[in-house]
C-alpha cells in the first residue's frame, strides 16, 4: 500500500489503519501475519503495540524486501479489532551505506486465520503523519536513518479504536507482492530487535523536577555503555514551539553527524519517545528556558543476541577489555554486522568476517543468523560479471574489494567449524557463490602432471590475459613460519593436523605445527603415503614470487 502524494519524498512518516472483525471460528488455531515495509513500521492492535521498528533493512536482493512473520492471537479477539501502522520511508536516496530503496514509500500485511486471509487492499485508510517533519536532515550521507524531528503539538490517538479517520484517504494498492518495487518477499532470518523498557538515567534524579530558567540548559546523562537506545522525554512547557534537540556524545563525526531527534513542544505536559536509535555513552538533552523537566529515560534496542561466553582473570586490565570488547560488539550488531554504529552502518565483508569470529566466544547461536544474512546478502548482490561487493546492501557506488573479500572468504571456514554445517560450506561454494570468484588448484594434481612451478597454469594463463588486455592483478601470499606447508613432491601428499584437517607449517627448529589448535610433530624424513624422500616445504616468500613473475613475463 502506498500513498499517492508520498512517492519520492524523503523522511516521511505514513499511517495506516483498519477495523477486522473476527469470529468465534477464526480463533481455531493460531492468528499468524506477515508484515513487510519500507523502511520501517510500528504495529499496533487495539491501541496496544505490538511490533516496535518491524523490518530489516533492504535487501538480500538488490530488488527484495524483507517480511516479519508474526502471532498475533494474543492481540485480537472475537468482533471488531482495530489494526493501525505507522511506516517510517527513508527515502529513494542515491548513495548510503547499509541499504536499498525500493524507491516509494510502502507497507504490505496478510493476516491468516483458519477461515480467512485479510491482506492490504484499498479498504485500508492512509494518512501521512504530519507530526513528523519530512525532508530536512543533517545526517551524513552514508546513512539511510535520517535524522527525527516531531512536533508535539500536532499529536493526537490516532491509535486508539474510537480515532474518527473518515477524513482520511483510501490506501492506494501499487503492486502485488513480489512484483515492483517492492520485489521478491524474503522472510526474515534474524530475530525482532531487542525491547529493554524504559529506563530512568543513573545520574538522573537531580533534574527531576528542575526547571530550567534563562537561555536553557544542556543535560547531559550517562547510559550504561556505548548502546544503542531510544531516547524519551516527558516535559511541562509554558507556551508551544519550544525546541529540544537530543544527541549523543557519538554524534559529531570528522567524516560527518550522525542522527538526532529534535521536539518541538505543545503546550503542557506531554511525553515523546523517538522512533530512531541512536548510539553512545552519554546523552545530551539541549532544553530552552521555561520547561520544567518531569522524567528522562531511555530505552536500550538493538541485535536479539545473549552474552553466554564469559572470561575472568586476575587482570582487571584484561577483565575490562573483555566487557568493553563484549559491549562493542553488540552495539554493532541490528540488521547486519556494522562496521561502526555512528557514521555509517554499513556491513563491510570483512568486518563482518571479523565480528563472527569474536561472538563464537562471546554470543549464543542466535547470533549466527546474522552472519548467515550476511553471506546470503553479499551472494544476493553479486555483480553481472561475477564480482563479489564488499559494502551490501548499499546505493553507493560499486565497491569490490579483493582483500575485504579474501578476509570474508576465510571466515566461512571459522563458522563452519562453530556450527557444523556443511550445507552452509555447499551453498556458499556453491557456483554461483564463490567458486567462480575464488579460483582454486590442487598443486599436488599439478605436480602429479609435471608442473613444478609455484603457479598453477591456470593462474599463469590468468595472469597473462590482464597483462594483455592492460589490466592488473594482485597476488596475495598467505603464509606463516618458514614454509607455508610440507608436500610430497611425489605423491602430493600434504601433512595435516590430525585434529584440524588443516596443512601443518614448517619451522626452523625442524617441527611442524598447527596454526589453529598449536598441534606440533618433527617434520618426518619420508612420506608416510608413499615412502619418498622428496618430502619438502613450500617455501616460496616474497622475493621468490616477484622473480618467478619476472622470468615468465
Amino acid at each position: 500500500l502506498f500513498r499517492s502524494n508520498d512517492t519520492n519524498d524523503n523522511n516521511i512518516f505514513m499511517r495506516f489503519r483498519k477495523t477486522v472483525t473476527l469470529s468465534k471460528e477464526d480463533f481455531a488455531e493460531d492468528i499468524m501475519a506477515v508484515a513487510a515495509a519500507d523502511s520501517r513500521y510500528w504495529l499496533y492492535i487495539n491501541g496496544r503495540l505490538v511490533v516496535r521498528e518491524g523490518g530489516e533493512k533492504r535487501g538480500v536482493t538488490k530488488t527484495s524486501t524483507y517480511y516479519d512473520t508474526l502471532n498475533l492471537t494474543d492481540y485480537l479477539h472475537e468482533g471488531d479489532n482495530l489494526i493501525a501502522v505507522q511506516v517510517w520511508y527513508w527515502g529513494p536516496d542515491e548513495f548510503n551505506f547499509s541499504y536499498a530503496s525500493s524507491g516509494r514509500a510502502g507497507f504490505y500485511m496478510q493476516l491468516m486465520t483458519p477461515e480467512r486471509t485479510i491482506a492490504t487492499d484499498e479498504s485500508w485508510k492512509v494518512y501521512h503523519n504530519y507530526a513528523f517533519a519530512s525532508g530536512g536532515n543533517e545526517a551524513n550521507i552514508r546513512l539511510p536513518e535520517k535524522d527525527i524531528c516531531y512536533f508535539g503539538y500536532y499529536a493526537d490517538h490516532w491509535t486508539d479504536p474510537g480515532y474518527e479517520d473518515s477524513f482520511w484517504e483510501s490506501a492506494l494498492p501499487v503492486s502485488a507482492p513480489s512484483e515492483l518495487p517492492a520485489g521478491a518477499m524474503v522472510p526474515r532470518k534474524i530475530p525482532l530487535f531487542r525491547d529493554e523498557g524504559l529506563k530512568e538515567y543513573e545520574d538522573f534524579a537531580s533534574f527531576r523536577g528542575k526547571r530550567i530558567e534563562g537561555a536553557g540548559e544542556e543535560v547531559a546523562l550517562k547510559l550504561p555503555g556505548n548502546i544503542q537506545f531510544y531516547p524519551y522525554l516527558e516535559i511541562e512547557a509554558k507556551e508551544a514551539g519550544q525546541v529540544i534537540e537530543i544527541v549523543t556524545d557519538q554524534y559529531e563525526d570528522a567524516n560527518g553527524n550522525s542522527v538526532k531527534c529534535t521536539y518541538v513542544t505543545k503546550k503542557g505536559i506531554q511525553s515523546f519517545e523517538s522512533p530512531g536509535w541512536m548510539n553512545g555513552g552519554r546523552v545530551i538533552y539541549r532544553i530552552p528556558g521555561g520547561i520544567t523537566i518531569r522524567s528522562l529515560m531511555y530505552r536500550e534496542t538493538g541485535y536479539a543476541a545473549e552474552l553466554k561466553g564469559s572470561f575472568s582473570s586476575d587482570d582487571s586490565f584484561l577483565n575490562c577489555l573483555w566487557d568493553k570488547a563484549a559491549a562493542t560488539l553488540l552495539v554493532n550488531m541490528r540488521d547486519t554486522y556494522m562496521d561502526c554504529p555512528n557514521r555509517e552502518r554499513a556491513e563491510w565483508f570483512a568486518d563482518m568476517a571479523i565480528e563472527m569470529t569474536e561472538a563464537c566466544y562471546s554470543l549464543g547461536a542466535e547470533a549466527d543468523l546474522l552472519y548467515r544474512v550476511g553471506t546470503d546478502t553479499t551472494m544476493g548482490w553479486r555483480e553481472p560479471d561475477g564480482a563479489l561487493l564488499a559494502i551490501v546492501p548499499s546505493s553507493a557506488a560499486r565497491n569490490e574489494m579483493p582483500l575485504q573479500m579474501l578476509m570474508g572468504f576465510c571466515s566461512y571456514w571459522d563458522f563452519y567449524c562453530r556450527t557444523g554445517d556443511r550445507d552452509f560450506l555447499e551453498e556458499v561454494y556453491a557456483p554461483k557463490g564463490t567458486e567462480e570468484y575464488v579460483l582454486e588448484r590442487d598443486l599436488r594434481e599439478e605436480l602429479k602432471q609435471g608442473n613444478r612451478s609455484i603457479f598453477s597454469r591456470k593462474l599463469q594463463e590468468l595472469l597473462a590475459d590482464r597483462l594483455q588486455k592492460g589490466q592488473q592483478s594482485m597476488l596475495f601470499l598467505n603464509r606463516r613460519g618458514y614454509a607455508g606447508f610440507v608436500s610430497c613432491r611425489a605423491c602430493g601428499q600434504v601433512m595435516k593436523c590430525p585434529h584440524c584437517d588443516v596443512s601443518l607449517s614448517e619451522h626452523r627448529d625442524g617441527r611442524l605445527m598447527c596454526h589453529y589448535c598449536g598441534y606440533s610433530e618433527l617434520k618426518p624424513k619420508l612420506c608416510p603415503v608413499c615412502g619418498s624422500k622428496y618430502i619438502l616445504g613450500f617455501k616460496a616468500g616474497t622475493q621468490q614470487i616477484v622473480e618467478k613473475l619476472k622470468e615468465m613475463f
